[in-house]
């Protein structure tokens, strides 16, 4: 591109209009993960056109390059794509590969996102919060309307399509940023009532997250804090951490005794893991959470042993398990045949085992970096939990909560332009 094309361009489309396009783009993909597809889909192309200004392309593509999280998305990408190859469902294969495109160019647009300057990281932040407050007034509004709800309803309805799993995750994740805005680097910027209302969102998405009684999202909760106990007391004041590590498990045996929806949830398990330990697969219609997510386990592990090396392949792999579920628990109903709930097994089943470690080599990638600390590390740890007990990124409300969030701490300490190689 000529230095006078350039100059055209950057008259209609300066630095700073696409520095605060960036951060519009971002509080507008999580707005459309939880109220609109579209607004999703739209703000996720306009976050990676903006990407391409010509002013930083170049700078751009050096800092996306020698990132290792960009090289195992694409990797990652890629084992699905070459599954095809083995796939005699191409339709279903296509579909699948849909919702991993993610992966092929968020890491390009977020790792030269200007979230690295404070002002325009604190707006960002600040939207997302907004956002996600909105998420849970609207889920929290059905509770209001009819009291009696959970009576007949095991979990709140979501925004995000019914998904409470994800949500309380991004919730989670949001109370992430409020615990870095109020790290030592940032809590003098932040004015008195700034700080009311960061810890009045806190306590709404602690409150919201129990009464949901999302059992991942409230594992995810009590690990962010624990974390947080360990990286900021236990080395320095070890006496006031272990009393925070008690009064926390405290809080939450008071919770699971106290709060009907987590009661409810306690009771299940208890009644669920009598159900599995019987083996009475004539009881096993009668789960909900527990029962079905250990057969999902081994019925797949079950078709990984007879193809550890290819797998049964991205399009096929919804055939196969069904099969094997007609096998072996004919009596089973449809809505329970799930797919294995954890995202490493399903790929090792997808793609084998030998391409299935590309996933690990991704989750684990932001460890390598020269910015790992407790933020990085939190996230990542967060995320593994949400792997390991949910297909994650088999959805694409999934593949955008992991994306987002992991991300975005990447384009917050993002390395010097003057050390790129």
């Amino acid at each position: 591109m000529t230095t006078s094309t350039t100059q055209k361009i950057t008259r209609y489309w300066p630095l700073r209009v696409q520095e605060y396009l960036a951060c519009v783009c971002c509080i507008g993909m999580v707005a459309g993960m939880l109220f609109s597809r579209g607004l999703l889909s739209v703000s996720m192309i306009v976050m990676v056109l903006n990407a391409l200004h010509p002013a930083t392309l170049q700078e751009s593509w050096a800092r996306c390059r020698g990132n290792r999280f960009a090289l195992f998305s694409l990797l990652f990408f890629l084992s699905y794509a070459v599954s095809g190859f083995w796939s005699q469902d191409i339709g279903n294969w296509s579909r699948i590969l849909q919702i991993k495109l993610p992966f092929l160019f968020l890491p390009f647009a977020f790792i030269n996102a200007p979230l690295h300057e404070v002002r325009l990281q604190r707006y960002t932040i600040y939207g997302i919060l907004l956002t996600l407050l909105g998420g849970m007034v609207y889920s929290i509004s059905f509770l209001v309307a009819d009291p009696g709800y959970f009576s007949v309803n095991p979990h709140l309805p979501s925004p995000l399509e019914g998904d409470y799993i994800r949500f309380t995750i991004a919730l989670v994740l949001g109370l992430h940023l409020i615990f870095y805005l109020f790290s030592e680097k940032n809590s003098f910027l932040l004015k008195g009532a700034e700080k009311a209302l960061l810890v009045l969102w806190s306590v709404a998405a602690i409150a919201y997250i129990h009464i949901q009684a999302a059992k991942s999202g409230m594992l995810c909760l009590y690990l962010l804090i624990i974390i947080y106990i360990v990286a900021r007391y236990i080395r320095k004041r070890p006496g006031l951490g272990f009393a925070f590590l008690f009064l926390l498990g405290a809080a939450s045996i008071i919770g699971g005794m106290t709060i009907p929806s987590i009661k409810s949830q306690v009771k299940n398990i208890v009644k669920e893991q009598k159900m599995w330990e019987s083996n009475n697969t004539a009881q096993f219609n009668n789960a909900s959470s527990f029962v079905p997510r250990l057969i999902s386990y081994k019925v797949a592990l079950e078709l990984i042993r007879d193809q550890p090396l290819t797998g049964v392949g991205t399009g096929d792999v919804k055939a196969e398990i069904d099969k094997k579920y007609k096998a072996e628990y004919p009596g089973m109903s449809e809505y329970f045949r799930l797919i294995p709930h954890n995202q490493f097994i399903f790929t090792a089943l997808v793609v084998g085992i030998p391409l299935s470690l590309l996933l690990v080599l991704l989750v684990f990638a932001p460890l390598m970096r020269q910015t790992r600390n407790v933020y990085t590390v939190a996230t990542l740890m967060i995320m593994f939990v949400g792997l390991s007990i949910e297909p994650m990124l088999e959805v694409q409300n999934g593949v955008f909560v992991y994306l987002f969030f992991t991300l975005f701490w990447m384009a917050v300490f993002k390395r010097d332009t003057q050390t790129l190689p």
